[in-house]
């Protein structure tokens, strides 16, 4: 949480209670029967119904008014991000300040020439318009072309240099809100965004992808003989493998030591080079030392969409393939092998 920066803006932890489990005003944490009524309006917000729909809402801190989006964690906890308005709005004040200048700007140039402001200013202007506001409808791609060295030149590289700010602060906290910590691949939240978007194809009969069901073998008895500590290292070399073999940003951690490969567009024979390269990269990992004294294993299974199935039909079907892997990695120890799961 303490890595979170934007500008004033900050981010701090609620549990499912309500209370402060930490925050940069109260690292100790808070009990919600202590809150101040600034911190009362954050609790009546934060709640099941709203929270990890992309809902912001606005509330007074220190006087200032802060912009605040949540979203709920894997342990039931909500993490919320808080930054004040007026640094979020700053790009647009500036925006609407260089409009109003451009404006004056072209009524002077107006007197001077009609036909020098409608090659030099006027064209412009309608393109740092339209430029202006598909900015400020989120269309942050926006292409603008023009390009001279006075002053409507200088305005159209100040609107350019706003929408890549405006992009970059947009992936920081995409990359908060989205990625697992731990092993730095999509979290759960990001995989419930991908469903969703795998559910519409599959509803508009474009759907065609293959899912594919990690989980590694053995973390419990490593927590077990081992300490947490060493389960987690456990957990984030598997996701070392993982995005060698398959990239990043197909990969999702969405459970303690389960993870979901998902490729769209993807045929037979290159599932049998994925999966080439994956025993590859697993087979040149486990070549080295590591601190739990044993070779990484991680059971799969995968399964492909087929035309008239859901979206829950080809987990189920991956599921079980992968429980099927586990179990032929088991078999032939004793009856406790299923403790080391």
């Amino acid at each position: 949480v303490d890595t979170i920066n934007y500008y004033d803006g900050f981010g701090f932890i609620l549990n499912s209670s309500g209370s402060i489990t930490y925050h940069p005003e109260y690292p100790e944490g808070l009990s919600s029967l202590m809150f101040t009524d600034e911190l009362l309006t954050v609790s009546e917000c934060i709640n099941s119904n709203s929270i990890g729909l992309n809902n912001v809402f606005k509330y007074k801190w220190h006087n200032k008014t802060h912009y605040a989006i949540g979203n709920i964690m894997e342990n039931d906890m909500y993490l919320v991000i808080s930054a004040p308005m007026s640094e979020i709005m700053e790009p647009d004040y500036k925006m609407k300040l260089n409009m109003t200048i451009l404006f004056f700007i072209a009524l002077i140039a107006l007197f001077i020439s009609i036909r020098v402001v409608m090659h030099h200013i006027v064209h412009p202007i309608a393109e740092l318009t339209q430029a202006a506001s598909r900015i400020s409808k989120g269309e942050l791609n926006t292409d603008i072309h023009y390009s001279s060295n006075d002053e409507i030149g200088q305005l159209a590289d100040s609107v350019r240099r706003m929408s890549s700010e405006l992009q970059e602060y947009l992936s920081y906290i995409y990359k908060q809100a989205y990625t697992d910590a731990m092993t730095e691949v999509g979290n759960k939240a990001a995989y419930m965004d991908y469903i969703k978007h795998l559910e519409l194809k599959i509803h508009e009969g474009m759907a065609d992808f293959l899912l594919i069901i990690f989980d590694v073998n053995g973390l419990k008895k490593i927590n077990d003989t081992l300490g947490h500590e060493v389960g987690d290292i456990l957990i984030s070399n598997a996701g070392t493998v993982l995005k060698k073999a398959f990239g990043e940003e197909h990969i999702y951690r969405i459970g303690g030591d389960e993870f979901i490969v998902i490729r769209e567009n993807t045929s037979e024979e290159e599932v049998n080079n994925l999966f080439a390269n994956y025993r590859k990269c697993l087979s040149e990992f486990n070549e080295k030392e590591h601190e739990y004294g044993k070779e990484l294993s991680i059971s799969f299974g995968h399964a492909f969409f087929k035309q008239g199935e859901d979206y829950k039909t080809v987990f189920q079907n991956a599921d079980e393939a992968m429980y099927r892997n586990k179990e032929a990695f088991y078999s032939g120890k004793n009856d406790r092998r299923r403790s080391e799961r």
